[in-house]
């Protein structure tokens, strides 16, 4: 028995390795974590453009533009860049005579809450606006344009939702802070006229076509 084990075991051994063959063009190198990393990265775009109303910061319901670029990282906060411009408004002194309001200003939001419920994008914002604001009166003794410098806070909550492609509805609202509360006043005969006061807390609402890249 012994010597019949030790005459299998020398035929083993004398048996022929498997051949295996290796091609030295294949890349059996692990994955680039570059690529892995890339996905995770990358940052999508969403420019905008829409129509936009304020109130309490102009007198009236002011209309106006908004023209904007939001940055989305797979992770961390979104962070949003805006320019608006609203059209003139009129706070009146009398039948006649009156003032009118123009404002503009850029403003750069960051938004640490995001969410996403069936394709709709939500982000909670807030946000600094600086800019300016222009008023010059009409039927008086002085017509000559002014400006006046703005500065604002805000917080707000906009949504993003596609709508084919790379298309989107965008929507948002948002409450404004002014750093100081302007007063426009019209002196007549040495009777002094308050025309409008800018109010402490001002609301924004805008409706919005982006695109996303």
């Amino acid at each position: 028995m012994l010597a019949a084990r030790e005459q299998r075991a020398a035929a083993f051994e004398h048996e022929p390795a498997p051949h295996q063959e290796f091609d030295r063009d294949a890349d059996i190198s692990p994955p680039s974590s570059s690529n892995v990393e890339g996905d995770v990265s990358r940052t999508e775009r969403e420019i905008s453009l829409g129509a936009v109303a304020a109130v309490g910061l102009l007198p009236g319901v002011a209309p106006g533009l908004r023209a904007g670029l939001d940055l989305h990282p797979r992770r961390g906060p979104t962070f949003k860049v805006e320019v608006d411009y609203f059209w003139d408004q009129d706070a009146s002194y009398d039948a006649a005579a009156g003032t009118r309001f123009s404002m503009a200003w850029a403003g750069l939001s960051v938004c640490p809450l995001h969410a996403t419920i069936v394709k709709t994008r939500l982000v909670a914002c807030i946000a600094a606006e600086a800019g300016a604001l222009r008023f010059r009166s009409y039927e008086t003794s002085s017509s000559a344009p002014e400006l006046r410098w703005l500065a604002l806070s805000s917080v707000g909550l906009s949504a993003s939702h596609p709508i084919g492609g790379r298309w989107a509805l965008m929507a948002s609202g948002s409450v404004f802070v002014p750093w100081v509360r302007d007063t426009f006043e019209i002196h007549d005969g040495g009777r002094t006229t308050e025309l409008f006061r800018m109010a402490g807390l001002g609301a924004g609402l805008d409706l919005s076509m982006g695109w996303r890249f």
